[in-house]
């Protein structure tokens, strides 16, 4: 840690993470226990200039805003308010239609993140971008004949891991008889 970073830095770019919700101020991505994009708490006014460790001057910024604000890569600062792509956004509407909507708000907003727990593991968070409630999905039942449903859970961690998240998808499908592959 640079020299200038007081000792509980790691406290309080957490703090500053929680305040804007987990997300990039610039182009809105989600990270932390919500999301998979990597955070950066960045200095609006920087340490060289005169900028403090305080809270209202740091925002959440994730690694690409981050990068670009600084000049270390030459992609635009937002590519785009919606980085998902088409099937990131098709797997979404499918989960709000199986399960119509969020089951805690009725609200369609069940968003979906894969989120790393180590190098090997990754689990499957659904976030309700309405109501903020975490879910985890589990199938009940035999090939072709299987149920899906979402349950909530109170952070990450209570979401068991896969090793792939492509071989747990077609395994998914296979349970539920809408795999076509």
């Amino acid at each position: 840690m640079p020299p200038d970073y007081p000792s509980n830095w790691d406290s309080i770019r957490k703090d500053v993470y929680s305040r804007d919700d987990y997300r990039c101020q610039e182009c809105g991505d989600r990270g932390g226990p919500y999301g998979s994009t990597e955070l950066h708490a960045h200095h609006i006014v920087p340490l060289g200039s005169g900028g403090t460790n305080d809270m209202d001057n740091l925002i959440t910024l994730c690694d690409s805003c981050h990068m670009s604000i600084h000049g270390k890569n030459t992609s635009p600062t937002a590519v785009s308010r919606n980085k998902k792509g088409r099937l990131h956004r098709d797997a979404e509407q499918g989960i709000n239609e199986e399960v119509n909507g969020c089951p805690n708000c009725g609200e369609w907003a069940l968003s979906v993140q894969w989120y790393r727990h180590d190098f090997l593991s990754k689990a499957k968070l659904i976030t309700c971008e309405n109501c903020r409630t975490l879910f985890k999905e589990t199938v009940l039942g035999k090939n072709g004949s299987a149920t899906y449903k979402l349950r909530e859970v109170d952070d990450v961690n209570d979401v068991p891991t896969v090793s792939s998240a492509v071989f747990y998808e077609i395994r998914k499908h296979k349970k539920l008889g809408t795999f076509f592959g």
